[in-house]
């Protein structure tokens, strides 16, 4: 019991939880979807994201891309359960 609790906490480690405040705060605005989607393990579609007027360099990637302003309040879920496992 005790090596499979070590397991799942080695695993929630890998894994960044965030909350949504924080994600407004330090990545929208800045960010593509899928340096988004890599970083924070999540399964954003382009229909649940608010984009920027016109395309920016990503703050992670370095390319011109679509970047992310906001999340959508119907997929905003997905922050807190989306997450691969």
């Amino acid at each position: 019991m005790e090596g499979m609790e070590r397991k799942i906490q080695g695993f929630f480690k890998e894994v960044e939880m965030i909350r949504y405040g924080r994600l407004e705060r330090e990545e929208l605005g800045k960010t593509c979807r899928q340096c988004l989607n890599q970083k924070y393990h999540l399964r954003l579609k382009p229909k649940d994201c608010e984009y920027l007027g016109f395309k920016h360099p990503c703050s992670c990637c370095g390319e011109k891309k679509n970047i992310v302003a906001g999340i959508r309040s119907r997929a905003r879920w997905k922050i807190f359960f989306g997450w691969k496992r």
